[in-house]
């Protein structure tokens, strides 16, 4: 495809983005808006720089976004943290993610704070915090695999820091209570007797054989 009808197809997308939004906006914001993207796009600027937002500006943005989520408003606080998710250079977006994974977490709407939790982790990946929040959601959409696995990754992250004693104590807790979950869930292996015994054709003691080199 030709560079002249990629940028067509791109100033068409924008446009139409534009439109729908639900807020109007200036011709003078969208109009910066326009350049933004097209520095971004073309000329490979973070979203940040192409904005000229330094890091102060960020920062404010941020801690106006925390104090709607501490305050309980978390459909507000979401408009805040989506923005810096996109916006901040990726190294830096962790925190942001974060907290858009934990306001929709508390409007109950696991399956994108699920999305959110993940990039988090994926960006600041020796911090236990998003696989421990992961465990919540996972549980709540009946993923209950992918919560076990989020206990021990959550206790591996955080088992040789202190300030995640509780942490730590709250995972292996949940852990053994999704280990002993009298319940037939989806993704579990069952003995005659109806005891857990491992899951997705894993026996538990070889998964911890895995996880740990112990048994």
């Amino acid at each position: 495809m030709s560079s002249v009808k990629e940028s067509k197809i791109r100033d068409e997308v924008l446009q139409k983005k534009l439109s729908e939004m639900e807020t109007p906006i200036s011709d003078k914001d969208r109009e910066k808006l326009e350049k933004a993207l097209k520095d971004v796009f073309e000329k490979g600027k973070s979203f940040q720089e192409a904005l000229g937002l330094d890091d102060s500006n960020v920062e404010a943005i941020y801690e106006h976004a925390q104090q709607l989520y501490n305050a309980g408003d978390y459909s507000k606080a979401v408009m805040f943290f989506t923005p810096l998710c996109f916006v901040a250079d990726k190294e830096k977006s962790g925190r942001y993610w974060f907290g858009l994974g934990a306001s929709y977490h508390m409007l109950k709407e696991y399956e994108r704070a699920i999305l959110c939790y993940r990039t988090s982790s994926m960006v600041n990946r020796d911090d236990p915090m998003a696989h421990y929040h992961l465990v919540d959601c996972y549980m709540q959409t009946g993923e209950m695999t992918s919560a076990y696995l989020n206990c021990t990754k959550t206790i591996e992250l955080a088992k040789d820091n202190p300030k995640y004693g509780m942490i730590v104590t709250s995972a292996q807790a949940m852990a053994e209570k999704l280990k002993a979950c009298p319940v037939r869930l989806k993704g579990f292996m069952y003995d005659e007797q109806g005891n857990t015994v491992g899951m997705d054709g894993i026996l538990f003691k070889d998964l911890h054989k895995m996880l740990y080199g112990e048994e």
